[in-house]
């Protein structure tokens, strides 16, 4: 995560899932968040990201990837 964070000057997973982002990429932010999630207790870090529009922005690249844009 911190690679990612300085690669792309951002200091938050919603500003990182704003980015050009590879699919190895999206991959550990979503591994990030499940495992962060899993250890987190009883709030949510998956509700809070949901919320926020970071998966709905990882998903948009994702779309993009799949597209060929």
């Amino acid at each position: 995560m911190d690679k990612m964070e300085k690669k792309y000057s951002k200091t938050g997973l919603l500003e990182l899932s704003e980015e050009k982002l590879t699919f190895e990429e999206i991959v550990t932010i979503y591994t990030f968040i499940e495992r962060a999630d899993h250890h987190c207790g009883e709030e949510s870090l998956f509700d809070e990201y949901s919320q926020n529009g970071t998966f709905s922005n990882l998903r948009k690249r994702l779309d993009e990837m799949r597209g060929g844009n």
